[in-house]
């Protein structure tokens, strides 16, 4: 009986490091009176197949892309698309423990990307943040590889009292 071995090759491995572009840091920060919907509450199903986002969500993402634009411009920011970026939310509620914050980031994100017209594949961190409190959400967009600490205001004014 003859025995087969098994075929070696060799494969030749390229390593390219991956920097990312050198780009003017710049940063912003805006506020929504209302959470983004949840991923859960977002899309339906087509019964032929396929989906598409509910009214509601077009209509919220609409009305935050607005509020994003117009903090930009005030900041004076025009991104590239391909622009690496970071953001860190924090998201306000009296019913904290009732929702998931990684089903709300995505749509979010979406939404900051579509506006800026950034790519979200260039996100390179992101941190999220949930508090009890009135309903709204704070978001800090900026260039690289930043984050912001998500300590709320309020609670580093009663550590400092």
């Amino acid at each position: 009986m003859t025995e087969t071995r098994p075929v070696r090759r060799r494969i030749k491995a390229v390593v390219k490091p991956s920097r990312p572009p050198i780009v003017a840091p710049w940063s912003f920060r805006f506020d929504v009176p209302t959470l983004p919907p949840s991923l859960n509450n977002v899309y339906v199903n087509k019964r032929s197949g396929g989906r598409y986002m509910k009214t509601t969500a077009i209509a919220w993402k609409q009305g935050v892309a607005h509020i994003i634009r117009v903090a930009a411009a005030a900041a004076n920011i025009s991104p590239d698309a391909k622009t690496p970026w970071s953001f860190s939310l924090m998201l306000w509620s009296k019913k904290t423990w009732t929702y998931d914050v990684s089903n709300r980031v995505k749509v979010l994100e979406d939404t900051i990307s579509d506006a800026l017209g950034l790519d979200d594949r260039y996100v390179v961190v992101y941190t999220c943040a949930k508090f009890y409190g009135p309903e709204h959400l704070t978001c800090f967009v900026q260039s690289g590889y930043e984050t912001v600490n998500l300590t709320p205001l309020e609670t580093l004014a009663e550590d400092h009292a």
